[in-house]
């Protein structure tokens, strides 16, 4: 993830007969041809000193999911969206960047940090400025 000018995001809840309900954030990637996605357990919302959400990166989805609703493997689930805005991403170094969701006149700002065990591993938790 390189440092970046306004892109669009969607989170999505995620139904499915087989699994528990989860959300996919999804991030335009720098060239609009993809969505870089991640899958958590909660909607985006600030968050109190020492609070985290943790992110998996998934496989990548297709940009037309920035605006898609409606039924998902082979009709075996759904997708609703909850959130959608604009981003900006500044990297701070390898595993760190600082995001901004600006969505319906609010803006939430994160560090975004990668495990540095599990490398597809990520959280978000209130900003680290350098």
């Amino acid at each position: 993830m390189a440092n970046s000018k306004l892109r669009k995001f969607v989170l999505h809840l995620h139904t499915h007969i087989e699994q528990a309900a989860h959300y996919d954030l999804m991030l335009e990637s720098q060239d609009s041809n993809s969505l870089e996605t991640f899958r958590l357990n909660t909607i985006l919302k600030p968050l109190a000193a020492g609070e985290t959400i943790a992110l998996e990166k998934i496989a990548p989805h297709d940009i037309k999911f920035l605006s898609y609703q409606g039924k998902v493997n082979g009709g075996k689930g759904s997708v609703e969206i909850i959130q959608s805005g604009l981003f900006e991403q500044k990297q701070m170094d390898n595993d760190h960047s600082i995001i901004t969701f600006k969505t319906n006149g609010n803006e939430l700002k994160f560090s975004m940090i990668r495990s540095k065990v599990v490398r597809h591993d990520f959280r978000l938790q209130q900003p680290i400025l350098n």
